[in-house]
């Protein structure tokens, strides 16, 4: 009755007036009439003042709300719990949030930051705080509102401006109550400036926006943390066309489109910011994109944005689907992923669908930049790891200042600078990501883009040169007289240091080696001080250090071996090295024993979107709380490890030795010795990974779940010239195990591993192993398990029992010494021995491999000698070499082979027939080869206890 009476008095005082009227929200107002009409008589509820504002006539054009929580059950005309309650925004009316008040000095004051007004569908006010994905089910949102706001049948003059909306659970299948629990909209197209949405949340689509017909305006809007059990976490577009311009959609998730989901509709995205965001989705139909999913004839306009971090199963960043076709422009990918092998981390293209991509970056995208099944995206003056075709085109490092720390701006060295096409960028576009201007001159770079100069950047930001002095870059607040040259370092022809003058810096500088100690104490320091192409010289001793290698390009290297340089993080509570701002095959780590490191992943060294080389290193008792004890090689990696052994490292989850996460490593030579996991991959695990693993050593590791030696996971591992011997699963797989991967396997043996399915490998939840050149002995009782879903070509295989398969055998290898458990009779105790795996004269393993099998010059077994000797190559991880004379056995005629060859390298090319004495595959016979040779007639010593 009194709202009845307030709104009939209003409507005759604004007849009667000919002003327009501002009226004035706060729960917390001390009047007695709150009658809106001044800051301490305000109305106590915003659904009263939308009331009065309707029954006005249009008189009342403004609505001031001050800071606190108002839910859309509250007001005389509402019922408490009615979960159908919303905020419904009104034409010619603008609703604004951040006052401060009733109370305070000065009630008018405006910061939507410190004075937060928040429109909460959590009617009950018992939301309990979970994961993102999980907001729709919790029991705790049942009560709430369906739609905190709803923005239908309105026009660009229904405004909302500075409100955090959240709570709000569209979770019942009637009365469109299943779509946008944050905010829906349809046949309206209000405007929203300086809102945030978050923890919304959708039975089916529009988690946190759900826009149906509609053509709404948001600005400067943060869409964080909401949820859709279909489509469209941060937002979900049917047929409409909305205009959004410096927003941010961030870790919201969805089956399909974590950030965005557009179907049959074209938005106009500007300087947006899409990160983390996930598509959930692991079924191929409808397919998923983390970042942005475009479906069924949508064709956004997408400008001046950056992707990264999203995840999906087809994209992690942007797909697009049936006839879709955006336009991307001046937008930068890196680090998205996407799960599926076909799949693309930047951006997937297929059925029917298109893009036009210019202008922008795409790098360290996993685990590929774009894919396009029908080859009709239009890619022109981009970026491209791996490079792409068309006009303008790059493949070089964009050089990100610290894109793990979400910073996509481009140092001053970058080849994305003045390299983009002028005519490609939307009339009206004239600031990046952040408002800076575009088409900025770098005095320092050549224009190689398209157009008149100034000429615009790759990637969502410009390049910024406020001052130019000659051919140096002043700081802002620097003059011409004071400025230095911002030119890169001082390792590189006419390249100046960061705050050097160009016009004295010396031509070819040259790199310098840094000694520690000497130069610095810590290692660290030599690294914090060093140029690009540095030498960091390291002496004998034990440092205890955690390192960051901090994105440089240097080499850190002992000067006398691991066995007496020690790098120890023990009591430190991290990694021993950090690898994790996109350093590449120019940063090189080499002999050290890397030790003492704790981490959460990768507790001896943590790599992550970089790849550097690390050769001759010793990674011993470190430990990970999930994975990768001794090593974590991250999202994007490609690193080269080269002759290191690993040994006795822990992981709680996986990968006790090495943990691989969609990357692409190269390890090369390496040992694995008593590494252990409570999980799976005692020695490594490979999770979505495509690893190379190349004469290795895979002994005595453990691994309480699966993979003994090395545990598979969706993946495509390639696996040759390995043994694997006393590795211990106790359920899949003693030696390797693999679980919906598609491993080649070439060249290894296996023996005595033991697991309760697969002692040497086993193969479940489909995956297609194909196992060639092998050897499988007494890994009992059971050699090769595979599940019903699974298939396993064995061929050209010694197998214990036999196998199905071409040119298989079962018949005693006959290695040299065979492995033994020692006189305790007991495997993993110290008297094991891993036995001495070469292949005696008599061994029917000798040239029985797959004749069809074409190896290239100086392909080696495990032990560096030659593959294929004596016309066919040999079964399992060891080559037969030094039989000159080919008759399979190893005597005088051999040496006196050996002393005619190397002879004969003394006067020029080795003789004809001296293939089988070139056992390092140099095309000549040396005093290298002569060590190796001698290694032929001499016992493989007993490997030392893990």
């Amino acid at each position: 009755m009194r709202l009845a009476f307030l709104v009939t008095t209003l409507s005759f005082v604004i007849a009667n007036t000919a002003f327009s009227i501002t009226i004035y929200i706060d729960g917390q107002a001390t009047g007695i009439v709150n009658d809106g009409a001044n800051w301490c008589d305000a109305y106590l509820t915003l659904q009263d003042a939308l009331v009065a504002a309707e029954a006005s006539g249009g008189a009342i054009d403004e609505i001031r709300v001050a800071d606190g929580t108002y839910k859309p059950d509250q007001g005389s005309a509402q019922t408490l719990g009615n979960r159908t309650a919303t905020f419904q925004l009104l034409n010619g009316v603008t609703i604004t949030g951040g006052y401060a008040g009733c109370g305070a000095v000065n009630p008018d004051a405006r910061d939507i930051t410190t004075n937060e007004t928040i429109l909460s569908g959590d009617l009950a006010g018992n939301d309990f705080v979970v994961p993102t994905k999980d907001l729709v089910d919790e029991l705790t949102r049942t009560e709430n509102s369906y739609h905190v706001v709803t923005g239908s049948l309105t026009d660009a003059t229904a405004t909302l401006v500075g409100f955090t909306i959240k709570g709000g659970n569209a979770n019942k299948y009637t009365n469109n109550s299943y779509f946008g629990g944050g905010m829906y909209t349809s046949n309206g197209s209000p405007t929203l400036t300086n809102c945030v949405f978050t923890e919304n949340s959708a039975k089916d689509d529009g988690g946190g926006v759900y826009n149906t017909n509609s053509s709404p305006t948001f600005t400067n809007c943060d869409v964080i943390s909401n949820s859709s059990n279909s489509s469209g976490g941060g937002m979900y577009n049917s047929e409409s066309n909305p205009l959004l311009t410096n927003c941010t959609f961030r870790e919201n998730t969805a089956k399909s489109g974590g950030g965005i989901y557009n179907f049959r509709s074209c938005p106009t995205i500007t300087s947006c910011d899409f990160r983390r965001n996930a598509a959930t989705n692991t079924f191929n139909v409808p397919g998923s994109g983390g970042g942005m999913h475009n479906e069924y004839h949508s064709e956004p306009i997408i400008t001046s944005c950056i992707f990264t971090g999203n995840t999906g199963l087809h994209s992690g960043g942007m797909i697009n689907r049936n006839d879709s076709h955006p336009k991307v422009i001046n937008c930068s990918f890196f680090g998205n992923s996407a799960t599926d092998d076909d799949s693309a981390g930047g951006i997937y293209i297929d059925s029917y669908s298109t893009a036009t991509v210019s202008n922008c970056i795409l790098w360290g995208n996993f685990p590929r930049e774009i894919q396009d099944f029908q080859n009709l995206a239009v890619v022109t003056f981009s970026d491209v790891l791996g490079g792409y075709p068309g006009e303008g085109n790059i493949d070089f490092k964009p050089l990100f200042f610290n894109a793990d720390a979400g910073n996509l701006r481009v140092q001053s060295e970058s080849p994305c600078i003045d390299s983009g096409n002028n005519d490609v960028v939307p009339t009206g576009v004239v600031t990046d990501l952040v408002g800076e201007l575009r088409f900025v001159d770098h005095v320092c770079v050549d224009d190689t883009g398209n157009g008149p100069a100034p000429i615009v950047d790759m990637g969502a930001y410009e390049f910024q040169q406020p001052v130019s002095c000659g051919n140096g870059v002043c700081n802002p607040d620097e003059t011409c007289e004071t400025c230095a040259c911002d030119c890169g370092n001082c390792c590189g022809d006419n390249v100046c240091t960061n705050y050097e003058s160009c016009l004295t810096c010396p031509d070819d500088c040259p790199c310098q080696t840094i000694l520690v100690p000497g130069n610095y104490d810590k290692i660290q320091d030599a690294i914090a001080a060093s140029l690009e192409g540095d030498d960091i010289v390291v002496a004998p001793g034990t440092y205890f250090e955690s390192l960051n290698f901090l994105g440089k390009a240097f080499t850190l290297r002992s000067s006398h071996g691991p066995s007496v340089t020690t790098i120890d993080a023990t009591g430190l509570n991290n990694s021993v090295i950090t690898c994790v701002l996109g350093e590449d095959t120019n940063t090189t780590i080499e002999g050290f024993t890397i030790t003492g490191g704790t981490a959460d992943n990768g507790g001896g060294m943590h790599i992550l979107h970089s790849s550097p080389i690390v050769n001759n290193c010793i990674f011993i008792e470190n430990s990970a709380n999930e994975y990768g004890g001794g090593m974590y090689n991250g999202i994007n990696t490609q690193p080269k490890v080269a002759n290191c052994q690993f040994i006795r490292n822990n992981a709680n989850y996986t990968g006790g030795g090495i943990h691989n996460f969609q990357s692409k490593p190269k390890i090369t030579n390496c040992e694995f010795y008593g590494n252990r996991t409570n999980s799976s991959g005692g020695g490594m695990a490979n999770r979505t990974s495509y690893p190379t693993v190349t004469n290795c050593i895979f002994y005595g590791n453990y691994a309480n779940y699966s993979g003994g030696g090395i545990q598979n996971s969706n993946g495509l591992p390639t696996i040759s010239n390995c043994t694997f011997c006393d590795n211990v699963a106790n359920n899949y797989g003693g030696g390797m195990d693999n679980e919906s991967s598609d491993p080649m396997v070439l060249n290894c043996t296996f023996t005595r591993n033991s697991a309760l399915y697969g002692d040497g490998i086993s193969n479940r939840n489909y995956s297609d192993t194909a196992i060639t050149n092998c050897i499988l002995w007494l890994n009992t009782p059971l050699e090769i398990y595979k599940s019903d879903d699974s298939a396993v070509t064995v061929s050209y295989t010694n197998i214990k029992y036999g196998y199905i398969g071409q040119g298989n055998i079962n018949a005693a290898p006959k290695f040299i010494r065979s492995p033994t458990f020692g006189l305790d009779r007991v495997w993993g105790t110290d008297d094991d021995d891993y036995g001495d795996l070469r292949l005696q004269p008599s061994s029917p393993s000798i040239n029985t491999g797959d004749p069809a099998i074409v190896f290239t010059t100086g392909e080696t077994d495990i032990h560096g000698l030659p593959r294929v000797l004596c016309g066919q190559v040999d079964m399992g991880a060891h080559e037969f070499a030094g039989d000159y004379d080919c008759n399979l056995k190893l005597d005088l005629k051999d040496v006196a082979g050996f002393q005619t060859c190397f002879t004969g390298k003394n006067q020029g090319p080795y003789n004809s027939g001296c293939e089988s004495m070139d056992f390092d595959g140099d095309l000549g016979i040396d005093r290298q080869d002569f060590t190796l040779f001698e290694q032929v007639f001499s016992p493989i010593p007993k490997p030392p206890r893990p």
